[in-house]
């Protein structure tokens, strides 16, 4: 076992998928749809498209003999199998897409499989995992609405948080030079990007927060991670109108790291207003409340304030504790988000991440902002007239 751990396995499989298993597969009927030449696909036994043939994740068991060489992929061929997962799988449209998500949840975890078995730690390794993680943020937004007999976010999450923390601390272990100060490190060009995924992914999670304030490098006073901490600060303050605006603002890939948290955040701002506006005379505009807590429509926000036991009439809503109910809010897909993702490549979003044009509109956006500090339950008897919280 140690001589293994010292000499860890290198993989000579230059292809996606090690001929052994094309040809079981081929034999035992046992390929994906994606991967079967089209015209044989209604056959009795289809035939294998090698162009599309991916290694399928096999599941650990006692007594089953160890991979080969030739069954293990090589650093470059891994990276090559991801980006054609994004590149050639991800926009399939034929079908719906929450087949697409399983078959390349199985390819990517195929991937990992790989890498541990070789002890894979280096940037290939990094730009990997980078890619892992995106797709399965994009999914967790894309497949929000899907019951949990379709798909589990559970599982997508912590799957997720494994390639996250793998991540982190193959960023800290790839060091390459020294600073002025005489300090190792080594900037990885993404790693602004998955230190704020981090963040708002876990949002409320006190380790995600203690682990980017322990930052020492210059990532610490990256925009993006400084958005990100912002956003999170806000969340602990309990000033939802603050993060709902600069969520509004961030490039789509973050968004969708954080829209898991959305319908939890709208839940609390509501029992906090229901408290804090509690009046039979005070009326505040649901057009405003729309926005301010980034519902969709004025018609989805009057459907749940009425649901909630709240008055909507005229275009307000008059908020009373004694009749607000506090129940769960269903997390659903924003129309912001898809408006942003149809503007992009879902490839290239996966692939190369940070669309520059994106993330220049989000810091032109951010830096023209001026978002009042106070928290919408901070003074409670200011007229909504008065205030600034809300306003763009």
């Amino acid at each position: 076992m140690s001589h293994l751990q010292e000499h860890p396995m290198q993989g000579t499989c230059m292809e996606m998928c090690p001929e052994s298993e094309i040809i079981m597969r081929e034999k035992h009927g046992l390929l994906h749809p994606f991967e079967m030449v089209p015209e044989t696909r209604h056959h009795k036994r289809p035939r294998a498209s090698r162009e599309w043939m991916v290694k399928e994740y096999s599941r650990p068991a006692a007594g089953k003999a160890e991979p080969s060489q030739s069954e293990l992929r090589p650093p470059d061929v891994l990276l090559k199998t991801v980006n054609f997962l994004m590149d050639r799988v991800v926009p399939i449209s034929s079908c719906a897409w929450k087949d697409v998500y399983d078959y390349v949840f199985d390819r990517l975890r195929a991937v990992r499989q790989d890498m541990v078995m070789q002890s894979i730690g280096g940037v290939e390794a990094i730009r990997i995992l980078e890619v892992a993680i995106r797709f399965h943020i994009y999914a967790a937004y894309r497949l929000c609405t899907e019951p949990l007999a379709r798909f589990d976010q559970k599982i997508n999450n912590t799957h997720t948080q494994e390639c996250m923390k793998r991540l982190l601390v193959l960023y800290d272990n790839n060091v390459t030079q020294q600073n002025y100060h005489g300090d190792t490190v080594c900037y990885h060009s993404n790693r602004d990007e998955f230190e704020s995924i981090y963040v708002l992914h876990n949002i409320g999670n006190s380790e995600a927060l203690l682990h980017a304030l322990d930052i020492k490098n210059k990532i610490r006073c990256s925009k993006w991670l400084n958005r990100s901490l912002e956003i999170s600060r806000a969340y602990q303050d309990g000033n939802y109108a603050r993060f709902c605006k600069m969520v509004r603002l961030l490039p789509v890939i973050l968004r969708c790291a954080v829209h898991r948290h959305t319908a939890e955040v709208q839940r609390r701002a509501l029992g906090i207003m229901s408290v804090a506006y509690s009046s039979k005379t005070l009326k505040f505009p649901v057009e405003k409340l729309c926005h301010m807590l980034n519902f969709d429509t004025i018609s989805d926000t009057t459907s749940i304030l009425k649901q909630r036991g709240l008055w909507v009439a005229d275009g307000n809503v008059i908020f009373q504790k004694t009749n607000y109910q506090d129940e769960q809010i269903d997390l659903l897909h924003s129309k912001s988000i898809e408006n942003q993702l149809k503007m992009l490549n879902a490839s290239d979003l996966l692939i190369d991440g940070l669309i520059s044009s994106d993330a220049q509109s989000f810091e032109e956006s951010f830096e023209k902002m001026n978002i009042s500090s106070e928290s919408p339950h901070s003074n409670p008897g200011t007229k909504y007239e008065q205030t600034e919280w809300w306003d763009e």
